[in-house]
């Protein structure tokens, strides 16, 4: 058989191998096998390894295609080979089943309106009494005719040649909501049944004329996840029963009951987002009419004057654990373990033949609950509740049916085991309720029982009594049902359909609605495309900030923003009921209507907390304000963090048919959330990413990625972590990647505990260095990551402006929706200027496999180029990951569902676009090896080009390199005795240069001292080269490992003295013997002719500080020294000292150059508590474009933010520039400004001076006047 083209795409992971096609244009739905045309897809040999495939997956991407349209994705001409005996032997004892014809399913779902197919293979058959695998087919995709079984030819179109809209219906929306005009008015109620408006009442409410009085709205019952055609658009008007002086209505409650077909109750729902439903009340002509109509024409088969019934006991006020949708009564059993309730049957007429009373209790403990039950005297039963055997269990929960009937009256007595935790979730008893309205209105379901007809009789009836059929929406209104009264008995014939109604006495007094005030007009089904929406909670305490970071997006990436507060979305999507639909039908709404690709909502930003407790009903939060907050989507499973998921891609679950399954359902777009409850905290995370994505702390750090992992676990962590580097290799090779994985270090043990904490300080410094990403695999909580508590959560609040993006493979990092919890997450994004610029964490617990296939997948989600060259957003990157996991079938589990991303979902990391072509060293061209030696000076050369190869001749800007001598091998030290053998890793992590210079033309040409202390190896270094432009909106970097260093130079300069240095505190006016607080700032500048050596290669050859020669106060200075722009013989040095001892004291900084020679300077100071703070600045231009400002306070350490302005003059002292900013309790600080005017002129040529003004204690304090040149060429 000819084959035109082959495919073969695979990955191995654990024990299957899953294959995603993405075949939108390559396989087309056709009508026939004519078509040899079409591509063989092969399988690999599934039995290469010892693992079992058991099933392959291949998903196909249909394209656009209607929703309504079903595809038959047939496999055709499938070849196999058949398996060796040993293969064959290795599957059946493996327990794989294997068939006797190849066999298959399919599922088709969708994404973003394009419709997927994915098919499930068991690539074996048994034929001939052999095993034979699957190896290649062809694939046969044919569209199902709406008329007939026959199948008819479509075509697959391009997005641009179709309109979007046509694949959903657009139609289902109206285009004006009513509340859009008009006077509106919302009301609440506490729970369904009947309610009254006087006209007294009404008036209270604004309305004067009950004759047009209009009431629109559908309760509060938990709105279903699936959206589709059944969804109820908008507000609907429900009928309003007029009598003399008041109107009456049916109001729905917000507990759902499910009912077996038989009538018996399946389980009840409170909505745990709302605990009252909402309605709207307006004013117009023609308000919707009441109307009687007959239920039905048949002959009854049955006379009934009794209907089924429930009393339910259950009042929600405590959580086990802070998470999900079940609550549990406020009452300790473990304080007092017998409780007697008691419980009223009103209209008892007897107990339910088929259906029994139950309780449902929790408990906590190390020992089981014994539960004891006794009903009105009798004994009702006995049941265990399991002891807690896990660190992931809070409580376990037991449900019981009693063994006694109940009565009229009840008195229910519960006896617990004493001393254990112990609570109630409820008590549900079912009976038998004469139709009699003495107690008041009786609601009530009908069986179903094939639409068959029974007679109701109400007994003691009177002209009054009625009995409504409660509407279900817009189809079906709330509206009185035909009966007749014979005597004192009101009968109505109903069908057995399971329908719903309620006998009431239309002469009674009701309770009144509540009052909860007038609404503004809203139209948000006018809206249509947006790129962007952010919501924000109701109270709108956030909007300004939402509204700066909206019109920052407009500017800057052009995207269309919609900023839009959760109640206007529950008014017009929920009835007024807070509810988790609204926020996906409105979303889905502009999804519908989009009629081009371009037009999909792309990102959606959640713009405030979220608290798990979404009514505030328990102890933690029954005192805060829902307004205040958005809501939580909870899983709900409530008992424990391991089955307990709270997420945000429910939010982004587009498609029609979806909400349901949502582990293997794809989100539509990228979401993020922002957790802020006040302003104050929005304006730091919205300064935040203006400052990132405009790039003002830009530098070499962007190119420096750390990959971190815990111990122990037979070395999972490091496996993991090396498998998301290897996995990436191709987009990790032009960055700096740092490895800090714990077992490489020694762990110190103490009283407290075990701890690393030299791995701790190695991320520290990276911290302060700054990285483009930190990612983390192994075991966390909120407050630390590892057992060792490597990182805690103070940590998270440094302050460096260098704001990394953290990845955490760990479990529990940000539980968000728990507002209340400083976890590490949440201290990290809300550190002004530092944390983090994002957190993709989890907030429960996962589990590792899965884990490390979402960071593999997300590390190349977010550092893979698009087509354009750009980076993918956060929002995005998070969205593709959660996409392919199920694509690939790597997780199909509520663990993906657990990573959220904290952080703006539009933001790009600031990764470079373009790259650095490396052509030669020294004049010698990289496509041979080219050897460095020791004491010489290697000329590097290259140039920039766009991500096609295309040189980019106009490139200005800065160019910095990193050196590294051979990859070092690292043995870990199996500290935790878990493994079999030493974990061995390799990594970059010999530094020998580290320096700047600039970039002109595009073209590079930049000098590399090499020093004394090298590998001497033919094995190859590696150079790391990465570059920014003066606009700083462009970034590059490449590298090469075309060389390795070995041989000494014939011509080195015999140079036997050391660097020469320069020492002061605080100032450069410091002078010996000089006075600072108990916090200074250290400064060294070294030069020498040789270089200067910040390697730390050579034994001894550190660059090192000490105070007093004591050990305690001995700091390496390698990281924290920095070579002058363009210069490798020449630095400087900044280093804060904090909590230094009074009294008199000696600093002694140690230094080497590049040929080993070394130099000591001392430096005497004494430090006085009591000195007066005092506040200094410097500046320094390392370029024609910027100057750096340093700050730095004498004094006290500071534990506040201190705001400081600096302020510029010209020598006639004409005020040309302010910068303000804030030091984040650090005595320290930098300010980078661009010579550019508050006017924005750029400064001419000449001397300026400047001074720094700061307020601490409420007092001004502010440094000398100091000069500075700017020399423009």
């Amino acid at each position: 058989m000819k084959r035109t083209q082959k495919f073969t795409y695979y990955s191995r992971v654990l024990k299957s191998i899953f294959f995603a096609l993405l075949l939108g244009i390559a396989i087309q739905p056709n009508e026939g096998h004519a078509q040899d045309s079409r591509q063989f897809i092969e399988i690999p040999n599934l039995s290469a390894s010892n693992d079992s495939v058991q099933q392959f997956h291949m998903s196909i991407n249909l394209g656009y295609q209607s929703p309504r349209d079903s595809f038959d994705v047939r496999i055709v001409f499938p070849e196999y080979r058949t398996l060796s005996k040993d293969e064959s032997a290795r599957l059946i004892r493996q327990g794989v089943q294997i068939p006797q014809q190849l066999t298959y399913t399919t599922h088709q779902g969708y994404w973003k309106k394009q419709t997927i197919v994915t098919l499930n293979i068991i690539p074996y058959i048994q034929q001939d009494q052999q095993i034979r695998q699957l190896t290649s087919f062809k694939i046969d995709t044919l569209k199902k005719a709406a008329t007939a079984t026959a199948f008819v030819q479509t075509r697959n179109l391009a997005a641009s040649q179709v309109n979007l809209a046509s694949l959903s219906t657009p139609q289902r929306y109206t285009r004006t909501s009513v509340l859009a005009s008009g006077k509106w008015v919302k009301i609440r109620v506490a729970e369904g049944g009947i309610y009254q408006m006087s006209t007294d009442w009404l008036k209270s409410a604004g309305f004067n004329d009950i004759k047009k009085v209009k009431l629109y709205g559908y309760g509060g019952l938990m709105q279903d996840s699936i959206l589709g055609d059944d969804m109820t658009d908008d507000l609907i008007e429900v009928p309003l029963y007029r009598r003399s002086g008041s109107l009456l209505f049916y109001a729905e409650g917000t507990r759902t009951y499910i009912h077996e077909e038989s009538g018996a109750l399946r389980r009840h729902i409170n909505n745990p987002y709302s605990a009252y439903s909402y309605y709207f009340l307006t004013e117009g002509d023609s308000p919707l009419d009441w109307s009687t109509e007959r239920e039905s024409e048949l002959t009854p088969v049955d006379t009934v004057a009794y209907v089924r019934n429930y009393a339910i006991n259950e009042y929600d006020s405590y959580s086990w654990y802070h998470g999900g949708r079940q609550f549990y009564d406020s009452y300790d059993f473990a304080t007092n373990s017998s409780r007697s309730i008691h419980i009223d049957l009103p209209g008892f007429y007897q107990d339910c033949p088929d259906e029994k009373p139950s309780v449902a209790m929790a408990a906590s403990g190390t020992q089981s609950c014994r539960v004891t039950l006794t009903l009105n005297g009798e004994s009702a039963g006995s049941f265990s509740i399991p002891a807690i055997s896990s660190q992931y269990t809070s409580a376990n929960e037991k449900g019981y049916y009693l063994t006694a009937q109940p009565q009229s009256s009840n008195t229910l007595k519960i006896q617990t085991t004493t001393g254990v935790a112990a609570r109630l979730n409820f008590i549900c008893i079912p009976y038998l309720r004469k139709l009699s309205l003495d107690n008041g209105p009786i609601i009530f379901s009908t069986p179903v029982k094939n639409s068959s007809s029974t007679c109701y009789t109400v007994n003691e009836a009177d002209n009054n009594t009625r009995i409504w059929k409660i509407g279900t929406g817009a189809t079906l209104k709330t509206h009185e049902v035909y009966g007749s009264l014979n005597g004192s008995n009101y009968q109505v014939n109903l069908v057995q359909d399971g329908g719903r109604y309620i006998a009431l006495d239309i002469a009674d007094t009701y309770e009144s609605p509540e009052l909860v005030g007038e609404i503004y007009n809203q139209n948000l089904h006018a809206d249509s495309a947006y790129d962007m929406v952010i919501i924000i909670p109701t109270s709108g305490k956030l909007y300004d900030q939402a509204k700066r970071l909206a019109d920052f997006h407009e500017q800057h990436d052009g995207l269309r923003t919609k900023i839009v507060k959760a109640v206007e979305l529950y008014n017009e999507f929920s009835s007024g009921t807070p509810d988790p639909p609204p926020y996906r039908r409105y979303l889905k709404m502009l999804y519908d209507k989009a009629t081009t690709e371009k037009d999909l909502p792309k990102y959606l930003l959640l713009f405030g907390d979220c608290v798990w407790d979404n009514r505030m009903i328990t102890e933690d939060w029954k005192n805060a304000s829902p307004d205040d907050y958005l809501l939580a989507y909870e899983s709900d499973y409530s008992l424990g963090t391991l089955n307990n998921y709270t997420s945000d891609d429910y939010f982004g679950l587009l498609d029609d048919g979806e909400g349901e399954k949502i582990t293997a359902e794809k989100i539509d777009l990228g979401i993020g959330r922002f957790t802020v409850s006040t302003p104050e905290e929005a304006k730091i995370m919205v300064d935040k990413v203006i400052a990132y994505a405009q790039n003002t702390n830009y530098g070499n750090w962007q190119n420096t990625i750390c990959f971190m992992a815990d111990d122990g676990d037979a070395n999972l962590h490091m496996t993991d972590a090396e498998s998301v580097i290897n996995n990436n290799q191709s987009y990790l090779q032009n960055f700096n990647v740092k490895k800090i994985y714990w077992d490489a270090y020694e762990r110190t043990t103490t009283a407290t505990g075990n701890s690393y904490p030299q791995a701790e300080t190695d991320i520290k410094t990276v911290l302060q260095n700054g990285a483009l990403i930190m990612n983390y695999s192994g075991h966390g909580s909120p407050s630390q990551l590892s057992h060792e508590k490597v990182m805690v959560t103070n940590d998270f609040n440094y302050t460096t402006g260098k704001l990394p993006l953290w990845i955490m493979a760990s479990c529990e990092i940000d539980p968000y929706d728990d507002p209340n919890d400083l976890n590490i997450g949440r201290t990290a994004v809300l550190c002004a200027n530092g944390g983090a610029i994002g957190m993709i964490c989890a907030a429960r617990t996962v589990v590792s496999d899965k884990n490390n296939y979402l960071n593999r997948t997300l590390t190349q989600a977010l550092l893979k180029p698009q087509s354009d060259g750009s980076a993918t957003t956060l929002g995005e990157a998070l969205m593709t990951t959660k996409n392919d996991l199920i694509t690939d079938r790597l997780d199909l589990t509520d663990n993906k569902l657990r990573y959220v991303l904290i952080g703006d979902p539009a933001l790009r990391l600031n990764i470079p676009t373009a790259r650095i072509v490396i052509d030669s060293i020294n004049g010698q061209s990289v496509k041979q090896r080219i050897q460095l030696k020791a004491g010489q000076t290697a000329t590097i050369q290259g140039y920039i080009t766009d991500i096609n190869g295309e040189k980019i001749e106009n490139w200005e800007g800065v160019v910095s390199a990193t050196l590294f001598d051979i990859e070092q091998t690292i043995t870990c030290k199996n500290n935790d005795n878990s493994a079999s053998t030493n974990y061995v890793y390799k990594t970059w992590s010999r530094t020998l240069f580290d320096g700047t210079d600039s970039i002109k033309n595009g073209k590079i040409q930049m000098s590399i001292p090499i020093p004394i202390d090298i590998s001497y190896s033919e094995e190859s270094g590696k150079l790391v080269m990465y570059a920014i432009n003066t606009e700083k909106n462009r970034e590059a970097n490449g590298n090469t490992t075309q060389l390795f260093m070995n041989g000494t130079a014939s011509n080195v300069a015999i140079d036997s003295i050391g660097p020469d240095v320069y020492l002061y505190l605080n100032h450069p006016d410091f002078s010996n013997g000089g006075r600072v607080g108990n916090n200074a700032t250290f400064y060294a500048t070294l030069t020498d002719s040789s270089g200067i050596n910040n390697t730390g290669n050579g034994i001894g050859h550190n660059i090192e500080l000490s105070i007093d020669n004591d050990e305690s106060m001995t700091y390496v200075l390698n990281n924290y020294f920095q070579y002058d722009f363009g210069k490798y013989t020449s630095g400087s040095i900044t280093y804060p000292l904090n909590n230094l001892p009074d009294g008199n004291h000696t600093l002694t900084l140690r230094v080497w150059d590049l040929q080993n020679n070394p130099s000591v300077t001392t430096l005497n100071f004494v430090v006085t508590q009591t000195w007066t703070p005092s506040i200094y600045i410097s500046a320094k231009s390392e370029n024609v474009n910027t100057v750096t400002f340093k700050i730095s306070i004498d004094g006290q350490q500071l534990q506040q933010e201190t705001p400081y302005t600096i302020k510029v003059y010209d020598l006639q002292g004409r005020n040309l520039w302010n910068g303000s900013s804030i030091l984040q309790a650090t005595n320290y600080g930098t300010y980078e400004w661009n010579l550019c005017s508050q006017n924005n002129v750029p400064m001419t040529s000449g001397i300026y001076i400047f001074y720094v003004e700061a307020q601490i204690d409420g007092k001004t304090i502010k440094s000398q006047t100091e000069k500075f040149v700017v020399s423009k060429q």
